[in-house]
């Protein structure tokens, strides 16, 4: 299924986009419904897909433990793509959600179709590569007790 632009006009991450860019990125990725308990991202693993929450809840984790909470906003999966790196965690559904999913080739093409966002996700994979949460960012909520080197470093 795919998500619908109005969907899309919605979320901060594609704030600054115009109607064609909305038109592309819609036929580029693809929503997912899930249940709970799914895993979208496994730790150690390569990165082959980037994800934008659209409803529920995900939980952030490593061997540590669950470290944090998304919310609707999220995304999540630019680190492993833009680095070429192993997932730096695991993402798993918390209850059920659709996200909208973007393979490595869409998202090649959705950040050369826009520059502010290639710009907006490099700046978030250059957090978590160092450590700092994206705190600034209203879906994100760390949990107490989670790794302090983890907490942040998403996939």
């Amino acid at each position: 299924m795919r998500s619908s632009i109005a969907r899309l006009k919605s979320l901060e991450l594609f704030s600054g986009c115009g109607r064609a860019q909305f038109a592309t990125i819609d036929q580029l990725g693809v929503t997912l419904d899930l249940e709970s308990g799914v895993a979208l991202c496994t730790e150690h693993c390569p990165g082959a897909e980037f994800f934008v929450l659209l409803s529920g809840l995900v939980e952030v984790r490593n061997d540590a433990g669950v470290a944090a909470i998304l919310r609707p906003g999220a995304w999540f999966g630019e680190t492993a793509l833009i680095d070429n790196a192993p997932r730096r965690a695991t993402v798993k559904t918390r209850t059920p959600v659709a996200v909208l999913v973007f393979g490595k080739r869409e998202f090649k093409g959705l950040i050369a179709l826009t520059p502010h966002i290639r710009s907006r996700l490099e700046r978030t994979a250059a957090q978590v590569v160092a450590g700092s949460p994206p705190a600034e960012q209203p879906w994100y909520q760390p949990l107490p007790g989670g790794s302090p080197a983890m907490t942040f470093n998403l996939v």
